[in-house]
């Protein structure tokens, strides 16, 4: 007989019994990452094992009920509860995660030359996005305009650190 709370007994002089005691449940805490993308995916993980995982936003960010493994769908947040039951209860922890917009970069190229990526990109916010300039034969990059300002003439330019829902042009 599972026995929870302490303070119960009871006397039995006849028979052999035999008790089982459960600990309350126990959800610890919720690790790992906090943010992702649309379209990626991170592991939650608690070191309670045997519970169950659920997202209070499943438009916006699914979590497998068994695995953790949670896939960001749309920009949004996400209360992801974690829940361990046993007989003597259930316990839950709960974790915010944010789906990042995308970062959205639009390049292009003058005449006798190219650009790499094109036409535009959506970037995971705090990634880095590099740009390859190819300049046609017998030509050179003459100028260079990154988010309408000029910048030094380079075959090759990394866009930063970019922030969700920034918008930038090459």
């Amino acid at each position: 007989y599972p026995a929870c709370p302490a303070g119960s007994s009871f006397t039995d002089t006849s028979n052999v019994i035999t008790i089982a005691v459960d600990r309350f449940a126990s959800a610890v805490a919720i690790v790992g990452p906090s943010s992702l993308c649309p379209g990626t995916s991170i592991t939650l993980t608690d070191s309670a094992t045997g519970g169950v995982w659920e997202s209070s936003a499943p438009s916006v960010a699914s979590i497998d009920s068994t695995t953790g493994v949670l896939n960001g769908l749309t920009a949004g947040a996400t209360s992801i509860t974690y829940s361990v039951s046993n007989a003597c209860g259930t316990s839950s922890v709960d974790y915010t995660v944010t789906v990042n917009a995308f970062a959205t970069i639009t390049s292009s190229a003058g005449p006798n030359g190219s650009i790499s990526p094109t036409p535009t990109v959506n970037v995971c916010p705090g990634t880095d996005q590099v740009y390859d300039i190819t300049p046609d034969a017998g030509y050179s990059v003459s100028s260079l305009t990154v988010d309408g300002s000029s910048v030094t003439p380079v075959t090759s330019y990394t866009f930063t650190s970019l922030s969700a829902g920034s918008t930038h042009t090459i």
